[in-house]
Parts: C-alpha cells; structure tokens; sequence
C-alpha cells in the first residue's frame, strides 16, 4: 500500500497518516496490497472551492474525500472486480484523494483540546473510511464508521 501525499511535511505525521491507511484496510478486510491513497493539505480557499464545486455547499469545511471506486463498507478489493481501475505497469489501484484543510485543524485541535498531529491523523482517517464506501449519511451508518475510526485510532496510540 502506498499513500502519497502533497503539502505535508514531517516525518512521523506522515508515518502515522501511512499507518491509519493500513489499520483502515486491515480492518475492512483488504487483501490486495497495491492500494494507493493520497492525502493533501489545501487551504481555506482551495477546499471551499472543492466544496462548492462536488458538493454544492459554498463553505470551508475540515475534510473531503474523492473516491475512485464504487465501494460499499466492507466491500473488499480485488483484481478481478477492479481490473479496469488497476494500474497495468504497476499494478497499483488508486483508491481515492483525501483532502484537508490545515487551518480548519488547527483550529478544531484547540476547539476540542486535541494535540493538532491527533486531529490531522483523525480527519485523513475519517477521509479514507470515507474512501473505502463508509458515510455518515444515517445515524445507524454513522455509528458504524465512529466506532471503527475509534477502533483504529487506539490501534495507532492516537485515542483522545
């Protein structure tokens, strides 16, 4: 699995942003290895343009996510489904972008007395569960993408 990323600096987020990606795809089952994600910071302006233009919702908001696939929650990966998705050299199927505002963390790590590596690493999660077929549509889907996100996050020593 590989997670590319754009605008981030650091070495450990980034190794801790790489490690939620591949507790997320333990977690739902994924067995195909070749999965690439990638995660970008952007700025208020940029994601509410993004906003704006996916989700016809004219303001700043934390995260948003892109996914390439078609997936369901637990929908594994495979070959044979997203053959057309897969990179013919690499072999690598591009799953999705996710997409966060930095200023917006900032702001929601003091807001919710987090440390601002916690709330980066929550919001890139909460984007690839997003990625992988997860929403938050109805209360009952919700439920379901909270405790797992939370399953993840303790996995990772990222708890609150």
């Amino acid at each position: 699995m590989k997670v590319e990323f754009e605008n981030i600096k650091g070495f450990w987020l980034r190794r801790k942003i790489k490690l939620l990606a591949l507790e997320a795809c333990r977690q739902t089952k994924q067995t195909y290895k070749k999965l690439v994600f990638s995660v970008s910071f952007v700025n208020e302006k940029t994601i509410q343009e993004l906003n704006k233009k996916h989700r016809e919702i004219d303001k700043v908001t934390d995260v948003l996510s892109f996914p390439m696939l078609d997936l369901k929650p637990f929908d594994v990966i495979d070959t044979i489904k997203f053959a057309n998705d897969m990179d013919k050299q690499s072999k690598y199927i591009f799953v999705g972008d996710v997409v966060i505002c930095l200023s917006k963390a900032i702001a929601q790590s003091k807001e919710y007395g987090h440390f601002l590596e916690r709330e980066i690493c929550f919001l890139a999660l909460h984007g690839f569960l997003h990625v992988l077929g997860f929403d938050h549509i109805n209360e009952e889907d919700e439920l379901v993408m909270q405790e797992l996100a939370e399953k993840i996050m303790k996995k990772i020593k990222l708890e609150r």
